[in-house]
């Protein structure tokens, strides 16, 4: 199809040796690689072709980079990493929000996928409800993350943290 010729010209262009360039398009590539893990699950083993061949092999080289990556989820645009450690930090922009907390002890988390284990010490405290906060990307190239013993918890996104004077989520206030 039209759209996988411009995947496979697409990513033919990118120089993914660059260190910079890797950890910008981390995520882009990240979810492209699970659609079509998706793709081949759904169709069955149909995905074959030279184009899927193709595509199929760019990602592979994707892993392969991945694995080359600094240890914690990448931000690109706060050069922040919020797993690092096995301990998950929120963003500085996402620490500053004034029902965001840091609590006194830490939460165990785990990946729903794999059950690789991650420490959270964050919470989100409104009406007198603490949730246990999560990373919003889940687990790198797996899952999302969910709290062991069932606790409340909710993603780190800052947009639906970020509530205003009058109790609404600012953006919609």
């Amino acid at each position: 199809s039209r759209l996988r010729e411009l995947l496979v010209s697409g990513l033919g262009c990118l120089d993914l040796r660059d260190r910079g360039t890797r950890l910008r398009l981390q995520p882009g590539l990240e979810a492209l690689l699970r659609l079509v893990h998706r793709s081949e699950d759904l169709d069955g083993g149909c995905c074959v072709g030279p184009q899927w061949t193709e595509l199929q092999g760019q990602l592979a080289g994707v892993q392969a980079v991945d694995e080359k990556l600094p240890a914690g989820r990448f931000s690109p645009d706060l050069g922040h990493k919020s797993t690092a450690g096995g301990i998950y930090t929120p963003s500085p922009g996402v620490q500053a929000l004034r029902f965001v907390q840091k609590a006194s002890r830490a939460n165990p988390l785990r990946c729903k996928l794999c059950g690789q284990g991650l420490l959270s010490q964050w919470i989100c405290v409104r009406h007198n409800k603490p949730k246990i906060m999560v990373p919003s990307h889940g687990h790198h190239g797996c899952g999302h993350y969910e709290t062991v013993g069932g606790l409340d918890f909710i993603n780190d996104k800052k947009s639906d943290l970020d509530y205003c004077v009058h109790d609404k989520i600012a953006k919609d206030c």
